[in-house]
């Protein structure tokens, strides 16, 4: 596959480096397509979580990287019922240094807290998995 040349990318890295306003306005998969993909890691910032949607499904169709969606935590006060958006949270922060790609964000998503597993369970079919095993 030849390498894609990103003209605009140029332009606004030189822009951002000298202090200047940045601002692009595209939409639909254009966010996607100007992305460069030859960087390991990229954060993607954006403001809400359906645009950082769509954005994860377009990059996906157009690169053959990693492309992963770091979720909003829902607003509620029950830290119990929050514990397994935490460990996916962390699990995708993971995996994304693990293997590179871009991480998509909203603001909200980006300064909330996530925890990291500690172990795991490989569970084969058919087998028998006794309650102190899981606790």
């Amino acid at each position: 596959m030849p390498k894609r040349t990103y003209p605009l990318i140029g332009v606004l890295k030189t822009k951002f480096l000298n202090n200047k306003t940045v601002f692009e306005r595209v939409s639909g998969s254009a966010n996607a397509w100007i992305c460069p993909d030859d960087e390991k890691y990229i954060i993607a910032v954006f403001a809400d979580s359906l645009r950082a949607s769509l954005f994860v499904s377009d990059y996906r169709n157009l690169h053959e990287r990693n492309a992963f969606l770091l979720n909003e935590l829902p607003l509620s006060t029950q830290i119990e019922n929050l514990q397994p958006l935490l460990t996916e949270r962390g699990e995708t922060i993971r995996n994304f240094i693990k293997d590179g790609g871009v991480l998509t964000v909203t603001p909200g998503a980006f300064m909330t807290p996530c925890k990291f597993g500690t172990s795991e369970l490989k569970i084969n079919l058919n087998d028998e998995i006794s309650i102190e095993k899981l606790s």
